[in-house]
């Protein structure tokens, strides 16, 4: 058992035991303080935003992501249109036709729709006279294959408004507002939705509207909703397990008031100083939350021993602040650690990420620290103690954990020679997971708009643009040499391997208005002096031309692939073309974030690890950590391998998150055994006994409130949740397992060196 009268001789304390003093001494003024904090939290919990641009995953300063907004903003934007996807047999109908015909109608007559592309927007080219007909005039007819195939062949993305089967449409609806707010957004798509049931009602066909705008509308309702589910059920979750852990009201209130007030604290302090949520911060209270409830059992289980063995309510704090206060601190700075490695980043969304999990973690320990502190001297003393309380299931689980250590210590080194190389061939796997990045990480899964952009891959020549910018060095668009470097640039794009579908820029128009007699750049120059603003820009801007070309979504590594290709061909034929767009930077960032990420997190390992052994004044600990806490991280990154999902931006936050929570069992584990004195078998029983129990416990708690990220309707969340779990669970069997055996074997002068007894004092 841990010797309460020891604390001083291993104490790294922080100020810990200051700021306990303070509270004693000054209660009036802590009880203020906590007054105002929740105050301010209650009036941020009101004011709460969330980023509302699916840009921000990758802004920050590079030149490729400034080059992509910089063609949004010379040209049309693919975030400023809305998709609505038809499908169904009725498409060929002459009854769904017509329907179809009147929803295009509807459409235009919308009070924010600026333009609308379908098939019914297709025109044959114009003859001598300026004459066009419409290319789907007749509706009576309906859509046989003939007429799908000469809709298809239209050079004016003619392929991508039908499927070759006629089972699928589509209509693009850009607002009128070049760059619509999200609320402009939101109200064209209430007015689209509108206009579809009232046109397609007992037609049979099915409408989904999809499109980046409609997924950012999406994105920023499911990430509402999980700031009340995440952070409202982890508070439930840590309050009913505490109850059943501790088996005590009293002990599960002491244990959850202070972790919740620790995760909703950093909601309502975003949102009173105007920090909005994004995907990725979206997690961060939840998980400031689940620390806290793993500390607070930490400090509820050290505060229940010294109460039972007969000291006083404020003595029993003061000796479980002094034991557990300062690891808790150490652990939360080890996490800051972990958060702090992905500062180190260009991109703006994962500094952000950064700021907020380090600030929020740093802070959190301490409120749940000295929360649990005023609360334990509040209503502490009404958790009965003595002879006929009967054992809480922590209690009571203290002798199989006990058992486990007995099995483990004389077995110590085949354990540890097993677990080393374990550790570094599941490391050598772990090196080689490629990264990985899926748009659709981001995006809601398995919503109905993600679904449909599946079927506009499949079907429609893909939804995910490749935009390239041609500069006309002083030529006119519609001149004969500016429509020669636009048709070079279209031909070879047109000609790369993996390009299914055909290129739209203004040559696709020259193409359409070629014949006549006129001469081709006269009659091209005088079409585009008829076409709405919105329109021209689909074709040129400010830096010269644009070429876009849409794919289907592929893994990281293809894409890559494919755009190194076109990259090439456009270059060979003009050198000064810019190949950019959304699929661009979120395939060349992705690579060069993921592995830098991975680099900053195998820093912050070593750098946590040598912050342990220097608070803890011990050698080993450093060493002893490691193994323990790095074989949960090399196994999922081994499962990553296997599975051949790569390792993606979620994946490397949620691993570099998991070690900082992980190290925190060590932490607690270590810190109690530094402060034993005696026999080392002896110290290691009693270590298992006393904190086993608690690192079960926790795991547990942590485990079961991040699996509520599985009921996130967005799968970065989900995936999130998930890998943090499973590392939590393999880091708990390296705390109760490995790190006994590797004290026990091939450190074990050091950790008895450690517990060596003071000398007499003279």
């Amino acid at each position: 058992m841990a010797d309460a009268g020891n604390h001083r001789r291993k104490s790294f304390g922080f100020g810990v035991l200051r700021a306990g003093l303070f509270i004693e001494r000054h209660g009036r003024i802590a009880w203020g303080i906590a007054a105002l904090v929740t105050a301010v939290t209650i009036y941020g919990l009101f004011n709460v935003s969330v980023d509302r641009d699916l840009r921000n995953m990758f802004r920050g300063e590079t030149e490729l992501y400034r080059n992509y907004v910089a063609t949004t903003e010379a040209f049309v934007d693919p975030e400023n249109q809305v998709i609505v996807l038809v499908e169904g047999d009725g498409i060929r109908s002459p009854e769904g036709l017509r329907a179809l015909q009147d929803l295009h109608l509807e459409l235009q007559l919308l009070d924010d729709a600026g333009s609308v592309f379908s098939l019914f927007s297709l025109r044959s080219p114009p003859d001598a006279a300026g004459t066009t007909d419409a290319v789907v005039a007749d509706t009576d007819a309906g859509l046989d294959p003939t007429a799908i195939a000469a809709i298809r062949a239209h050079p004016l993305l003619g392929e991508s408004l039908v499927s070759a089967d006629g089972a699928a449409m589509m209509f693009v609806v850009t607002h009128f507002e070049p760059k619509a707010s999200l609320e402009q957004h939101t109200e064209l798509i209430a007015q689209i939705n509108g206009a579809v049931d009232a046109a397609l009602a007992d037609t049979g066909l099915d409408a989904t509207v999809t499109g980046f705008a409609a997924l950012r509308t999406e994105i920023v309702a499911l990430l509402k909703r999980d700031q009340l589910v995440l952070n409202g059920s982890g508070a439930l979750i840590g309050l009913l397990l505490s109850l059943v852990l501790f088996r005590s009201v009293i002990g599960a209130l002491i244990t959850a008031l202070p972790a919740a007030l620790a995760g909703l604290t950093l909601v309502g302090w975003n949102g009173a100083f105007g920090v909005p949520v994004t995907i990725l911060s979206n997690v961060v209270p939840a998980l400031i939350m689940v620390i806290g409830y793993a500390d607070g059992m930490h400090m509820t289980s050290a505060f229940r021993r010294f109460r039972s063995q007969g000291l006083s309510v404020r003595k029993a704090e003061r000796h479980a602040l002094a034991e557990v206060g300062p690891a808790c601190i150490l652990s939360a700075l080890t996490t800051v650690v972990a958060f702090l490695s992905m500062y180190f980043s260009d991109v703006r969304i994962l500094r952000d990420f950064a700021v907020i999990g380090s600030i929020g973690t740093f802070l959190g320990s301490w409120v749940v620290i000295l929360g649990h502190l005023m609360v334990a001297r509040v209503i502490g003393r009404f958790w009965k103690v003595g002879p006929g309380v009967p054992a809480s299931p922590l209690e009571a689980a203290s002798r199989p954990v006990t058992a486990i250590a007995r099995w483990v210590i004389p077995r110590a080194w085949p354990i540890s020679i097993l677990a080393v190389p374990l550790t570094l061939g599941l490391g050598a796997l772990f090196l080689l997971v490629p990264p990985e990045n899926s748009i659709r990480e981001t995006l809601p899964a398995s919503s109905p708009s993600t679904i449909a952009l599946h079927t506009i891959d499949a079907e429609l020549g893909g939804a995910f643009p490749i935009q390239i910018v041609v500069p006309l060095g002083g030529a006119g668009p519609a001149s004969p040499e500016g429509l020669a470097r636009i048709a070079a640039v279209h031909e070879a794009v047109a000609a790369v391997p993996g390009i299914a579908s055909q290129p739209f820029s203004l040559w696709s128009f020259a193409t359409w208005v070629g014949n006549g007699a006129e001469p081709l750049s006269e009659r091209v120059d005088a079409v585009l002096g008829q076409l709405p603003e919105d329109t021209l820009r689909r074709f040129v801007g400010a830096p010269g031309a644009l070429v876009t070309v849409n794919v289907a979504e592929t893994s990281t590594a293809e894409t890559n692939e494919l755009i190194d290709r076109l990259e090439a061909a456009v270059h060979a034929v003009a050198p000064s073309a810019v190949v950019t767009g959304s699929t661009v930077v979120n395939a060349r960032e992705a690579t060069r974030t993921i592995s830098r990420l991975a680099t900053n997190f195998g820093s912050a390992i070593i750098i946590a690890l040598v912050l342990m052994a220097i608070a803890l004044r011990s050698v080993g600990v450093g060493i002893v950590a490691a193994i323990p806490n790095v074989l949960p991280i090399a196994a999922i990154g081994t499962l990553l391998f296997f599975l051949g999902t790569g390792m993606q931006i979620t994946s490397v936050v949620s691993l570099t998150v998991a070690f900082g929570i992980a190290v925190d069992d060590t932490i607690h584990y270590l810190n109690l055994l530094l402060r034993q004195r005696g026999d080392l078998n002896r110290r290691l029983l009693g270590a298992a006994r006393d904190i086993g129990p608690v690192l079960i416990g926790t795991t547990i708690v942590i485990v079961v409130g991040l699996s509520m990220t599985l009921t996130s309707g967005l799968a970065s969340v989900q995936q999130f949740g998930m890998l943090a779990m499973v590392t939590l669970v393999v880091a708990m069997l390296g705390d109760l397992v490995i790190a006994p055996a590797l004290i026990a074997g091939p450190f074990r002068r050091l950790f008895e060196r450690d517990g060596r007894p003071p000398p007499p004092s003279g």
